[in-house]
């Protein structure tokens, strides 16, 4: 799928069906690494992908507005809330209680603590 970018708004405005669709092309015939039980899913599990080496504990992952995806070595600490659509990069985390509505794309290596606002890190 082609998302056309024609104003820098787009990307905010965009960023929605873009995840969902790397999410489809990522994740197609691949199996994601196990989700802890200490966690709280809302919507669909298949929705949720975690990567070697992805941690997330004791979090609230809510799926119906669209997937989650953890790459290499993410991590979500617990007491976070998250609604997808949401991507976290390569060795990101999201701190202790950090909310997180959808969608939303962390970039590499970027660490997001509770009282952040923005949408995009890192891109």
């Amino acid at each position: 799928m082609y998302t056309s970018v024609e104003n820098v708004w787009d990307i905010f405005s965009k960023n929605g069906d873009a995840i969902k669709a790397d999410f489809d092309l990522i994740t197609r015939g691949r199996t994601s690494q196990p989700l802890s039980t200490s966690n709280t899913v809302i919507g669909d599990t298949k929705q949720i992908f975690l990567e070697e080496g992805a941690v997330v504990e004791a979090t609230i992952l809510n799926t119906n507005a669209g997937p989650i995806y953890l790459a290499k070595d993410a991590e979500i600490m617990e007491g976070s809330v998250v609604r997808g659509p949401f991507s976290l990069g390569e060795h990101a985390a999201l701190k202790l209680s950090t909310k997180i509505y959808g969608p939303t794309t962390v970039g590499l290596i970027v660490k997001l603590e509770e009282s952040e606002q923005l949408c995009y890190f890192c891109l």
